[in-house]
């Protein structure tokens, strides 16, 4: 008898996990050029709540998404994601990212004060939560996606703009090597959004088209 063996099939599954808010759209696809067999997983959380709190395995589908999920909440915590007014926010409602459950820590050595800021008992929930000082809203299948710090949110013609998403409009040029951008006020009080943007090759950038390809996306906050 002959067998065929798929050497493709026999290659080994790698695992990587990447940990942090804002994982760049592009870097899962850099990753699988490289690995292609690679599973990839995204993982966030806070110290005060044992470093991971929530995963997402990342698919290509991904990419196409305002950023990368931020998933579910790992075993035996969870999260809430909570109004101005304490209340659950609804779906796809942006809300403040509460952890709860066994990897919350007991506060802050030292800080009686800071301690009381950030770790409470839910009022209603009953629940003992530490708040993140983050983003969120829930998804329709459960996931969280994960909307940035409450201090890189700022409001430019009355819409408000999470800083971390135009950041990763911005990863996915490419023309682009790296970028961060901020929204400075101008000697009138007004602020504006300004990209700063390490060029893939610096003779051929063109920054007429990186607008071009950013208008549709941030066109209302321009």
């Amino acid at each position: 008898e002959i067998y065929t063996l798929s050497l493709h099939d026999a290659l080994p599954i790698f695992g990587a996990m990447l940990s942090g808010d804002w994982i760049p759209v592009t870097l899962p696809r850099r990753l699988r050029q490289l690995a292609p067999n690679a599973v990839v997983y995204s993982l966030g959380g806070a110290t005060e709540a044992s470093i991971w709190s929530i995963h997402h395995r990342i698919t290509p589908d991904d990419e196409f998404e305002p950023s990368i999920p931020y998933g579910k909440a790992l075993g035996n915590q969870w999260f809430r994601i909570l109004d101005e007014s304490g209340n659950p926010a609804p779906v796809r409602t942006p809300g403040h990212l509460y952890i709860g459950g066994e990897g919350v820590a007991r506060g802050y050595l030292g800080d009686p004060q800071k301690t009381a800021e950030r770790f409470a008992i839910h009022d209603v929930l009953g629940e003992r939560l530490y708040n993140t000082g983050d983003m969120g809203m829930w998804l329709p299948n459960g996931d969280i996606r994960f909307l940035g710090r409450v201090d890189r949110q700022v409001k430019i013609n009355g819409y408000r703009i999470e800083l971390g998403e135009i950041d990763a409009a911005l990863a996915r040029c490419a023309d682009v090597k790296s970028a961060v951008c901020a929204a400075p006020t101008d000697q009138n009080g007004r602020r504006r959004l300004v990209a700063h943007v390490v060029p893939a090759n610096a003779e051929s950038f063109d920054d007429q088209l990186l607008r071009e390809h950013l208008a549709p996306k941030i066109g209302r906050a321009s």
